[in-house]
C-alpha cells in the first residue's frame, strides 16, 4: 500500500489505562503527500464521556456510535503498511494501540515508524502545539480538538515543514515499541539515518515492513463513519421518536368527556429523564389509542404538559438558562417548537397551574438515597445541601436501597447509571430533581 496515516484522536481524558477513545480521525497520503482519503467516526467508549469541554462530545453523541470493536478491522485495514503520523505521537500511538488490545485484536509488537509533528514542528519552526504550529504555518485549524480538523492539520503541516526542511524528518521520527515492564508504548530513536538524501522514500520502504499477526484485508474504500453530523441527525430522529408514532392516531373531532390525566401521568414518568425511549413511546401510543384520545387530543395533552413544567420552572419567579434548555429539549421530543416553549413560559407566568400529578406521583420520603452522577449545572455540593435539606440521603455509590439516579445526561454510561439501570433504580434528569425537592419541601 504505502503511504502514510495521520492519526487524531479524541479521548475520555490522558490516562492510557482508564480512558477511552471518543473519536478517530484519519488522513491518508500517498508518498507525494497527496490525499488519498479521510475518514473519521465517533467511537463509544461503553463508559462515561469526560472531558466534553475539551473536545465537546458527550454520551448523547456516541450511544448509537459503533464501539472500537466494531471497527477495529476497519482501522487497521486503513493503517497497516503506513508510516503513522501524529502530533504528539506517543499520545495516540498509546491509546489507539492499548484500545486496540482490549478488542482481543493480536497487535504487532513494534510498530517501525511513526512521525512526530510535535518534534518536527519544535525543530523546524520552533512550535509544540498544533494551535501554535498552524499559527506559524498560516494553517487554518477548523473546530480544533475534532478528531477530523486536527488530523486535516497535522496532515498540511506535515506538507509544509517537509518543503522547509525534509533533514529534520529522521530526528523526529520513532519507532514505537511495547513495554513489558510499563504496559505502555514507549519510542526509540535512530530509524533513519541523518544522512540518507531522500528520508520519506526510506520511511515508506520501513512502514511497508508494519504487518499485524492477524492481518485484515485493507478495505477497498474508507467505510463510513457515524460523524458528528450522524450523530446530530440521529438524535433529531430519535427525539422524535415519540411524534413519529403519535401520528398512528386517528384524527377525529375532540371527545368533550376524554380524559388525559392517565396519559400525562405517563408521559411524565417516561420523561422524567428527559429521554424517551423506543419502548416507553410505544407504550404511551398505545396508552393513547386504549383512552381512545385522538392525533388532536394527545397534541392538547402534551401543551398542557409543556404547561405545567413551564409553571414548575417559573415557582422560584426565575427562568434560568438551563430550564430554558430543558424546557426545549422536552417540547422537540413532544413535537412542539420553540414558539410553544415560548407561549407556555408567558401563559404559566403567573398561573398557579400545577406540576403534573408530581406530588402524587413522586415516591420519595424523607431517608430515601439520592446518587449524582455526571457534571451538573451546579457544584455537586450545592445539590447534595438541597437534598439533605428535604431530608434525602446523598451517597456516593448505587445499591439496591437507593432510591434516585439524578443524571446529567440520559444517556450517560457511567458506572453509577449502567447499574442502575440494571437494579431498577428510578433515573431523572437535574431539573426533576429540583422538582421533587420543591414537592417535598411545599
Amino acid at each position: 500500500m504505502g503511504g502514510i496515516a495521520v492519526v487524531d484522536l479524541e479521548t475520555t481524558g490522558l490516562y492510557y489505562r482508564t480512558d477511552r477513545i471518543v473519536e478517530i480521525g484519519i488522513v491518508a497520503l500517498n508518498p507525494e503527500l497527496e490525499e488519498e482519503f479521510r475518514w473519521t467516526t465517533l467511537v463509544n467508549p461503553e463508559r462515561a464521556v469526560t472531558a466534553e469541554r475539551i473536545h465537546g462530545i458527550c454520551a448523547t453523541d456516541v450511544c448509537a456510535a459503533p464501539t472500537l470493536d466494531d471497527i477495529a478491522d476497519d482501522v487497521i485495514g486503513m493503517l497497516m503498511g503506513r508510516v503513522l503520523v501524529a502530533h504528539n505521537a506517543v499520545f495516540d500511538v498509546n491509546h489507539l494501540m492499548l484500545g486496540l488490545q482490549r478488542t482481543g485484536r493480536d497487535v504487532p509488537g513494534v510498530i517501525p515508524a511513526v512521525i512526530d509533528t510535535m518534534r518536527l514542528s519544535s525543530r523546524v519552526v520552533g512550535t509544540r502545539t498544533l494551535a501554535q504550529t498552524c499559527d506559524v504555518l498560516s494553517i487554518d485549524l477548523v473546530d480544533a480538538h475534532a478528531a477530523l480538523a486536527d488530523a486535516i492539520a497535522t496532515s498540511e503541516a506535515l506538507r509544509r515543514l517537509v518543503e522547509l526542511d525534509s533533514s529534520q524528518v529522521p530526528a523526529s521520527t520513532r519507532s514505537h515499541w511495547l513495554s513489558a515492564e510499563t504496559g505502555h508504548w514507549r519510542s526509540s530513536p535512530g530509524v533513519l539515518d541523518d544522512s540518507r538524501a531522500d528520508p520519506l522514500s526510506s520511511l515508506f520502504q520501513i512502514g511497508a515492513t508494519w504487518s499485524w499477526p492477524d492481518q485484515p484485508s485493507p478495505p477497498l474504500a474508507p467505510p463510513a463513519g457515524y460523524t458528528r453530523e450522524t450523530a446530530a441527525a440521529h438524535g433529531r430522529r430519535r427525539d422524535g421518536y415519540l411524534m413519529s408514532l403519535v401520528a398512528r392516531l386517528p384524527v377525529v373531532d375532540d371527545d368533550p368527556d376524554s380524559d388525559i390525566a392517565p396519559y400525562l401521568t405517563r408521559l411524565d414518568e417516561a420523561l422524567e429523564d428527559r429521554l424517551v425511549t423506543s419502548d416507553e413511546a410505544e407504550a404511551l401510543v398505545l396508552a393513547a389509542d386504549a383512552l381512545g384520545l385522538s392525533q388532536t387530543e394527545v397534541d392538547k395533552a402534551h401543551r398542557q404538559y409543556m404547561r405545567a413544567l413551564a409553571s414548575a420552572a417559573w415557582a422560584d419567579g426565575v427562568i434560568t438558562a438551563q430550564e430554558r434548555l430543558d424546557l426545549a429539549r422536552v417540547a422537540t421530543m413532544l413535537g412542539l417548537d420553540e414558539a410553544a416553549v415560548a407561549r407556555a413560559l408567558d401563559s404559566s407566568q403567573t398561573r398557579a397551574e400545577r406540576r403534573v400529578a408530581s406530588a402524587e406521583r413522586i415516591g420519595v420520603a424523607p431517608g430515601d438515597r439520592v446518587v449524582f452522577t455526571g457534571a451538573m449545572s451546579r457544584p455537586r455540593c450545592d445539590l447534595e445541601g438541597q437534598a439533605i435539606g428535604v431530608g434525602l440521603v446523598p451517597t456516593s455509590g448505587i445499591s439496591r436501597k437507593s432510591s434516585l439516579l439524578v443524571i446529567a445526561d440520559p444517556h450517560s454510561q457511567s458506572r453509577k447509571a449502567c447499574r442502575a439501570r440494571d437494579l431498577g433504580v428510578r433515573l431523572i434528569s437535574e431539573p426533576v430533581f429540583n422538582e421533587v425537592c420543591l414537592a417535598m419541601a411545599a
